[in-house]
Order: structure tokens, then C-alpha cells, then sequence
């Protein structure tokens, strides 16, 4: 039984007398809680092969290759979805066929998958969506009965949130969304953690996953750091746990603890994909890890993280992996390839970018080859190459024409993201013309375009179009405005979404500090400099504006100098 995956000791006895079964089961419900199904799928399996009358290891494979929240069904293929449902239809009627021998939280559990695959047929997307309305209701009764069964009610919960993916909050009024079962999913959750916490029990990684999920798109996320903090200590070489942490400390501002999160999700992802290889779901969920060790890297100034971050997921997205018959998966995949564009840019490697050849083959990787454009646009145009970029562009908005509407990047339209680019990129070369109002007009574009995308973590968009705007404003001498537009992005307005917010970034509190200084308000810039200097602490790279498409440098202020002393 050697498997070389140290998963914690989270252990739920079943009914069965095998002891390889058991811990086969095992290892399966914690691949499951850590959305690694194919890898979950494959432990249920060995289980069943222990004991092929172990009803709930049928449970678990038909659980398990179902669609969740970062693969709906309305996400599958038509191919994909007909293996999918003829999966879990036979590992259902299976898991029935067995469950007289199951105890009674298995046969509830077990009893209610028929409402979650009717029949082993592709249906429609109203009708996929009315059976997880179905399943979320049968899995409230089994949480009614069970209601003190922790795995019940991370399952209870995911069945909720499954109904609504990545819509479970408003965010422009703060409250739940309409049609979302947001609250009743916190509050199991809550209840949950209360009673493993009263019972001096170790935290459960099923419920604390779900309740970052829960909490990460609401107002308050500061209310799941507890979670956070608990997670990535419970499943040493699950990736994606260890990584979920990262979702509530790039929302309340503690990017080293997200960088830390992500370094160790990294380190067990790339000892699974030594394993399996990358012919796999997972591999999404290996680039998103290597994703938001970019965005905190970012956010905290370190080009060497987010570079080895950037390096990490263009050494995983491979030709080979593009030229799947997976669409969503693909589209996936060139997302997370196109976003290590932004450093560079976000670094102000303008010669770096210029001289970078495009994609090799830019029928594979399509997002990733406009996005490409975008940030050569930009760097010819900080360069004073204006026509080179007018060339950028063209082919930037040639592109984007032919992107189909259906193509996402993560949670929004491929061709929304795009808009943002051509946004940002006309407002840089405008600016740089000496054209500053219609270059301001278009930032503000990029900035109202970003700031209407759907939530993501991390947001779709890396580099916030605020820290382009306000970095020119101010060179502009157009202060006040500057001001408000970097108290906008640290969240010190409290106004707006949250999800919007970039809590004690360096870029931002580099540019509120100077705007208040050069506005004579001291006793406020006060207040700011110790935040600036503990978060260019964590910088490895001099930082004198909030984005290096500022080209002059006004002079110096405390906090635009390395206190280490460090070149660029």
C-alpha cells in the first residue's frame, strides 16, 4: 500500500472490514477535498478493488468525476459531459446496488446521487442546472439527519455553492446573490468549525476549503483568515490545499503569507505532476497555483518570484497540452499562459518585452499572443516607438475581432479581458504622445472595464489599471485625483466592491505617500510611510513610482529609496 503522498491524518472510518479499502477511501476523500478528482477518482477505485462490495467507494467515484465548481457541466464538452455522466451514472447504480451494506450517513449519502445524475444521458445546460437544484436538495436532508457530521456538511455545502459557481455574493450591495444559498452554506460551515473546535477536534480541510470559497467574495474575508491559517498545515502534499489559503491573504492584503502558501502548493504540485504527468485536469489547478504565487509576488514588488512563477507555468503549458479536444480546458490553459505577460510590464522591462520573440505558434496559444501585443504596445510606446506601437495595436484589435464570444478567460469573456488591453495600451501611447487627457480618458476605461469584470482570484486582470492612472496623474501634477484613485485600490475609501480592493500593496501606498507629500498634508503621509516601508521590505526591486510607465522620477521620497540598498 506504499503511495509516496503524505495527506495528512484526516480519516473517516467506513463500512468495511479491509483495511487497504479503508485506507485507500482514505486518500480518495482527501483528493476529493482538495479538487484533485481524477487523482480521487483513482484511490475510490483501488478501494473498490479492495472491496468491491465497499458501497461508499462507488460513492466516491461517482462523486468525484462530477462536475464541480471550477468544471461545471455547463463547462464540458459535449464529449467531455457523456464521460463524465457515463461515469457517475455506473458508479451510482453500483454504489445502490451495494449500499444495504453501507451504515447509515453512507446509504444517506449514497441515496441521494440519483438526484444528482438522472440518467446516463447529456441533457441540456437547464436541465444539468436542475439536477444540482436537485442534489443540493436531497444533500440538505442528509445534512438534517446528520447534522453533526462534519464531512456531511462540507459536502452539504459544496452541493450549495455548485448551484451558483463563483456568483454566491453581490458584490456592488455586499450581500448574498440572488438565487445563491450563500448564507445557509456559511452557516453550516460556521457550525461545523464550532463543533470540531468544541470537540478538540483537528480543523476539517473539507470544511475550512468550502468556507474560503464561501467567504473569499464577500465583504469580509477577514472572517475565514482562521481557515486560512489552519488549511495548509493539514495535507502536506495537497496542492490545491495548501494553495487556498492564498485566496483570503491576497484579499486582506498578507501577500508573503500568499507567497509562502503558494511556494509549498507548488512544491506538492510538482511532486504529483512527477508522478502523473500533465495530461490531466489538474494541471489547471497546478498553473493557478503557480497564478497567485505571480499576484503576490506582484503585489509585493518581487520580480524573482514572479518570475519564477511566470517561468513555472510556461514550462507546464506546452504545445502539446493546447492541441487537446478539451476546450474549456485549453481556453484554461493559454489564460494562465497569457498572464505571465504582466510581469514584465508590471517591472517596466521595456526592452526586455520589445526584444521577446511572439509565440511560436499563436494558433495554440491565442489569448497568450494578443496578450503579447498588449505589452509590446505598451513598451514601444514607454520607449517613444509610437509607431511600432500603432503596429501592436492593429494587431491587437485584429485578434481580439476574431476571438469567438464563447472563448472565456477564467470566469469572463476572453474578449472582455482584451478590452482592458486595448484600453490601457491606447492610453499609454496617448500619454506618451503628449495627447495626457485622452491617454487619462482611455485608463479610466481600462480601470471601469476591470473593475466590472466577474470575480476571480486572482483578478482577472493583474496589473491594476489604478497603478497606471494614478502613477500619471501624478506626474501630471493632477494630485487630488491621483490621491483618490490609490485610496480606491488600498481599500482606504471603504466604497465599493471588496473584491476590488488591493489592501497594502507597495505600488499604491509608493503613490498615495507621494501624493501627500507633494499636497503638504505630512501628518497623513506620516501615517503612511510605516505601512511603504514594511511593504518594501518584501521588494527585491527599486520602486519609485506606482507603475514604471512613469518616466520621470519627481524627486525623492521616504520610501522611494531601498532601504536595502538593493540595484534593480
Amino acid at each position: 500500500m506504499e503511495y509516496g503522498f503524505d495527506l495528512g491524518r484526516y480519516a473517516r472510518p467506513i463500512a468495511t472490514r479491509n483495511p487497504e479499502a479503508q485506507l485507500w477511501f482514505d486518500r480518495g476523500l482527501l483528493w476529493l477535498y482538495g479538487f484533485n478528482h481524477e487523482e480521487a477518482v483513482s484511490c475510490f477505485r483501488e478501494a473498490q478493488r479492495a472491496d468491491p462490495e465497499c458501497a461508499i467507494a462507488f460513492w466516491g467515484e461517482a462523486y468525484a468525476a462530477g462536475p464541480f465548481i471550477n468544471l461545471p457541466w455547463c463547462w464540458m464538452s459535449e464529449v467531455e459531459a457523456r464521460e463524465a455522466i457515463g461515469t457517475c451514472f455506473a458508479a451510482t447504480q453500483a454504489a445502490m446496488e451495494r449500499r444495504d451494506g453501507a451504515c447509515p450517513v453512507e446509504r444517506a449519502l449514497i441515496e441521494a446521487l440519483p438526484a444528482r445524475y438522472q440518467c446516463n444521458a447529456v441533457v441540456s445546460t437547464d436541465e444539468f442546472s436542475r439536477w444540482d437544484d436537485d442534489f443540493a436538495a436531497r444533500m440538505r436532508e442528509v445534512h438534517r439527519r446528520f447534522p453533526d457530521d462534519a464531512d456531511v456538511a462540507s459536502l452539504f455545502a459544496e452541493a450549495l455553492i455548485t448551484r451558483t459557481p463563483w456568483r454566491l455574493w453581490d458584490p456592488e450591495t455586499g450581500e448574498p446573490a440572488d438565487g445563491a444559498d450563500t448564507e445557509e452554506a456559511r452557516d453550516v460551515l460556521e457550525s461545523a468549525m464550532l463543533a470540531c473546535s468544541e470537540a478538540g477536534q483537528a480543523p476539517h480541510p473539507g470544511v475550512l476549503h468550502m468556507y474560503i470559497h464561501v467567504m473569499e467574495m464577500s465583504r469580509i474575508p477577514e472572517c475565514a483568515q482562521a481557515a486560512a491559517d489552519d488549511l495548509h498545515r493539514l495535507s502536506p502534499d495537497n496542492g490545491h490545499l495548501n494553495h487556498m489559503p492564498c485566496h483570503i491573504y491576497l484579499q486582506c492584503g498578507r501577500y508573503a503569507d500568499a507567497l509562502a502558501v503558494s511556494r509549498k502548493a507548488v512544491r506538492a504540485d510538482a511532486k504529483y505532476a512527477r508522478r502523473v504527468g500533465p495530461f490531466n485536469f489538474y494541471t489547471t489547478a497546478r498553473c493557478h497555483d503557480f497564478h497567485a504565487m505571480m499576484d503576490a509576488a506582484m503585489m509585493l514588488g518581487n520580480l524573482r518570484g514572479a518570475r519564477e512563477a511566470a517561468r513555472g507555468i510556461a514550462r507546464t503549458v506546452t504545445p502539446d497540452l493546447l492541441r487537446q479536444d478539451r476546450p474549456h480546458l485549453v481556453a484554461t490553459l493559454d489564460a494562465y499562459c497569457s498572464s505571465t505577460v504582466h510581469v514584465p510590464v508590471r517591472f517596466g522591462r521595456w526592452r526586455e518585452i520589445v526584444d521577446a520573440p511572439m509565440p511560436a505558434h499563436p494558433e495554440l496559444y491565442v489569448v497568450t499572443t494578443l496578450m503579447h501585443h498588449y505589452a509590446r504596445g505598451v513598451a514601444h510606446a514607454a520607449l517613444g516607438e509610437f509607431e511600432a506601437a500603432e503596429r501592436e495595436l492593429a494587431s491587437l484589435e485584429a485578434g481580439t475581432a476574431e476571438l469567438p464570444e464563447t472563448r472565456l478567460y477564467f470566469n469572463n469573456a476572453a474578449r472582455d479581458i482584451m478590452a482592458i488591453a486595448r484600453a490601457m495600451l491606447c492610453g499609454e501611447m496617448a500619454y506618451h504622445r503628449g495627447a495626457r487627457e485622452s491617454g487619462f480618458a482611455c485608463l479610466r476605461e481600462a480601470v471601469q472595464r476591470s473593475d466590472q469584470l466577474a470575480y476571480s482570484e486572482p483578478w482577472p486582470w493583474m496589473h491594476p489599471p489604478r497603478h497606471a492612472l494614478g502613477a500619471l496623474l501624478l506626474e501630471d501634477g493632477q494630485l487630488d485625483e491621483a490621491e483618490t484613485v490609490y485610496r480606491k485600490d488600498l481599500g482606504l475609501d471603504d466604497e465599493g466592491r471588496r473584491c476590488l480592493q488591493n489592501r497594502g500593496n507597495v505600488w499604491a501606498l509608493h503613490g498615495c505617500h507621494e501624493c501627500l507629500q507633494r499636497l503638504g498634508r505630512h501628518r497623513e503621509a506620516a501615517e503612511i510611510a510605516p505601512l511603504l516601508t514594511a511593504a518594501l521590505s518584501s521588494s527585491d526591486t527599486r520602486i519609485e513610482s506606482s507603475c514604471h510607465c512613469r518616466m520621470r522620477n519627481l524627486g525623492a521620497t521616504a520610501g522611494s529609496a531601498d532601504p536595502a540598498g538593493r540595484a534593480d
